[in-house]
């Protein structure tokens, strides 16, 4: 999965709504903040492990990776 581009179709979709915050976990949908209420992203499958370590490969730098890793 090319997770740069997935980042970028989220940040779109917050945009979109008019949103401040997209909320990531592992075994959940993303969910996103728009005027104080948070809305899952239903047509949006959960979050698996490697989903949530290739948006840390994008969004994180090497030493923040390895301070999560500890």
């Amino acid at each position: 999965m090319d997770y740069k581009k997935e980042i970028e179709n989220l940040v779109s979709l917050v945009v979109k709504a008019g949103g401040s915050d997209i909320h990531l976990s592992e075994g959940r949908q993303p969910i996103i903040r728009v005027s104080g209420n948070l809305i899952p992203l239903v047509k949006v499958p959960a979050m698996t492990k490697n989903d949530m370590r290739g948006f840390m490969d994008v969004l994180l730098s090497p030493q923040s990776k390895m301070l999560l890793d500890k």
